[in-house]
């Protein structure tokens, strides 16, 4: 199943991806699972990949991992990209 993701950052987001040199995903595909909620805009950051999902009224950037039974699941969340950063 492949994923396609939005690549339209704000100036902030763009200046933060290139100061940490990100790698912005435009697309994915999934053999096995596909994500129980698929995000918006994704990228790697420092070898965590990161996606921008929403959730209680608001976008936030979530960590992606795998759980024990091999699906990917979005783990700790965080309102914006330097957040993020600091938090990692």
């Amino acid at each position: 199943m492949k994923f396609t993701f939005d690549t339209c950052y704000t100036p902030e987001e763009q200046a933060f991806i290139r100061r940490y040199n990100c790698k912005v995903l435009d697309s994915v595909t999934l053999r096995r699972v596909a994500f129980a909620e698929a995000p918006r805009r994704m990228l790697v950051y420092c070898g965590t990949t990161l996606g921008e999902i929403w959730d209680e009224g608001q976008w936030w950037w979530a960590v992606l991992g795998q759980n024990r039974r091999g699906e990917w699941d979005f783990t700790v969340c965080y309102p914006n990209l330097p957040a993020m950063a600091e938090g990692l």
